[in-house]
């Protein structure tokens, strides 16, 4: 997928049912949209090199092995909800080897190919996969290891609770001045704050502040962490502009 970008290997696709990568590298996935569109079964111009453009609507599965999960920026849950990560965790040594474990499956065929056939017709019936909780927490830990303003907030931002409200309304609040509050707070010297620790933490390419904003509301909003239940808000005044 990180080849995505290039509408020629898009055109490879033609005729693919399955799509299949041994051995995926960890860099970083550049073009999302196609990721996006390809996994979703989009149809979208795409040329062979030196050939002419032509219409594609991408029908093929798509499995990828890899030792490291790759990178990605796009933080969307388009992107999220279309991938499903599987960890392998046993290891296998050379007393686990089983030769001639190419002709065993060949053998077995019927009984896979009723397994795959009874796992769509539950797909069918229930309208979506069934994911592993395993899956869900790899992928939760996978996102958070890419999202750089989610983990900057954590290290170095906190959102002010009811009682700290409370305190701020009536001039008792003392901040603890290596913190950075998201309340009441110019938006560029969050942006800086998180730049800061950004190259701190060997991230040679931060976020812009027009990309930094938005994830920022996203994560203020998704996990619930700017004031106690039930104090209003609104997240478009947290900071000054």
């Amino acid at each position: 997928p990180q080849q995505w970008a290039r509408i020629d290997f898009l055109a490879a696709l033609q005729g693919v049912r399955l799509n299949c990568c041994a051995e995926m590298p960890s860099t970083e996935i550049i073009d999302n949209e196609a990721f996006k569109s390809v996994i979703s079964g989009d149809t979208k111009t795409v040329r062979r090199l030196y050939g002419d453009p032509f219409e594609l609507t991408f029908e093929a599965g798509q499995m990828f092995a890899g030792q490291k999960l790759p990178a990605t920026r796009d933080m969307s849950e388009g992107f999220w909800r279309r991938v499903g990560p599987l960890e392998f965790l046993r290891k296998f040594t050379d007393e686990d080897r089983i030769l001639g474990l190419s002709t065993m499956l060949l053998e077995e065929r019927p009984g896979i190919m009723r397994m795959a056939l009874e796992a769509a017709a539950r797909l069918q019936t229930n309208k979506a996969y069934t994911i592993p909780e395993s899956t869900k927490e790899l992928k939760k830990q996978w996102k958070h290891e890419n999202d750089q303003v989610a983990q900057w907030f954590e290290d170095c931002a906190r959102t002010l609770v009811k009682d700290e409200a409370d305190a701020v309304a009536s001039k008792e609040f003392a901040p603890n001045p290596a913190t950075t509050y998201v309340y009441n707070v110019a938006a560029q010297s969050v942006y800086d704050s998180y730049v800061a620790w950004a190259r701190r933490n060997g991230h040679d390419k931060p976020l812009a502040s027009r990309h930094f904003i938005p994830r920022m509301k996203t994560i203020l909003i998704d996990e619930r962490r700017l004031l106690a239940p039930g104090l209003p808000y609104d997240v478009d005044k947290l900071w000054k502009r």
